[in-house]
């Protein structure tokens, strides 16, 4: 799960997050952050997306002539009332939630 700073921007130059765009080429190559920082996307990373505060509300995908799903794109909304009614460990987020990963 990732940190309430890091979705909040606190302490970064950006303000806070409201969606995220996740697609094929994030999930099966590589993420590149910043100027040459290239990270992995893991299932493990992928699947926090499952989870609240993170709600998939779109998803795009392309059939192949062998109808097999060839690239595909979703869009997961930050779920800010989750995080801020949430029992408090540090800045608004429960231990559960902070525990997840």
């Amino acid at each position: 799960m990732p940190h309430y700073d890091e979705l909040n921007g606190t302490y970064h130059n950006y303000t806070r997050i409201t969606h995220v765009l996740i697609d094929d080429i994030l999930t099966e190559r590589v993420v590149h952050v910043g100027f040459g920082e290239i990270f992995y996307m893991t299932d493990k990373s992928y699947e926090k997306f499952s989870y609240q505060p993170f709600e998939l509300i779109y998803r795009n995908f392309t059939i192949n002539p062998d109808t097999l799903e060839e690239s595909w794109a979703e869009i997961y909304e930050i779920n800010w009332d989750y995080i801020e009614k949430s029992a408090s460990f540090g800045p608004g987020i429960s231990s559960a939630v902070r525990d997840k990963g």
